[in-house]
């Protein structure tokens, strides 16, 4: 990992989840997983 990341969290979380996905694609289950937790939770 460098020293430049820009993950930004916009009024679309797909799009977040679309990039972490592509960054690091080895994560892709536990990322789909613990995104979907949070989309669960109130005021996600």
């Amino acid at each position: 990992m460098g020293n430049n990341h820009d993950y930004l969290l916009t009024n679309d979380p797909e799009e977040l989840k679309a990039t972490l996905i592509q960054e690091f694609p080895h994560e892709k289950k536990g990322l789909k997983h613990f995104l979907k937790q949070q989309k669960n939770r109130k005021g996600f």
